[in-house]
């Protein structure tokens, strides 16, 4: 091999060893290789997700009126979520600006909120049983989103997701929920840093605005 055959061969071998490594990389983001999220089994997380699912399904079968089923369901929600973080989520950038005394009385207008619109959404639902479809570990070990599936006697299934985080100290605890694609937490958020922009970055307009749409 000749003195130039061996200059131009070393590059072009470089250049393919460029390239191959180049679509191995493309195709593995494509496959999901490099994706943060994965697809895991986690019987702990599912089976707080089902019990959890279940007790809400129990609720909304349950012929009592609107305020029964608003006590019934707010006695389980509160078992099963952080509502500080929830809170901190649906305050924005606003979180940093509540006073101690707001935070407290937030916390209870959201509570019995977040229980409103659940119930107001949910209620009359007769389900035949939750179906868990998988989970996605979003972040190692920490915080998770399980897929499933309400099913109904005489309709197409709803679909409701669950986020759960797991606490510093070890605890699962349900962090959103969605129904057919619209997450709660997420929702409530918009709407909320909204509410406190409009007035002038006061917290206390969002507490008026949390106990009128409780009262309706």
């Amino acid at each position: 091999m000749t003195v130039f055959n061996k200059v131009f061969t070393k590059p072009m071998r470089q250049r393919r060893s460029f390239i191959a490594a180049f679509l191995f990389v493309a195709t593995a983001m494509v496959a999901g290789v490099f994706n943060p999220t994965s697809t895991i089994a986690s019987p702990q997380v599912e089976a707080m997700v089902t019990k959890f699912g279940n007790q809400v399904i129990k609720i909304l079968a349950d012929n009592g009126s609107v305020a029964q089923q608003e006590k019934q369901f707010k006695a389980v929600f509160l078992r099963n979520v952080d509502i500080a973080t929830i809170g901190r989520f649906t305050l924005g950038k606003y979180a940093r600006a509540i006073k101690p005394a707001e935070r407290t009385q937030f916390h209870q207008l959201l509570s019995r909120f977040i229980v409103k619109v659940f119930i107001g959404r949910m209620r009359g639902t007769k389900s035949t049983g939750l179906k868990i479809l998988g989970t996605t570990e979003r972040k190692k070990g920490r915080d998770f989103l399980v897929k499933s599936l309400v099913n109904l006697p005489d309709a197409a299934p709803i679909r409701v997701n669950w986020r759960i985080f797991k606490n510093k100290d070890g605890r699962l605890r349900l962090f959103d929920i969605s129904i057919e694609g619209l997450w709660l937490a997420q929702e409530q958020r918009s709407i909320f840093v909204n509410v406190i922009s409009r007035n002038g970055g006061k917290i206390s307009a969002l507490l008026t605005h949390l106990k009128q749409q409780i009262a309706k």
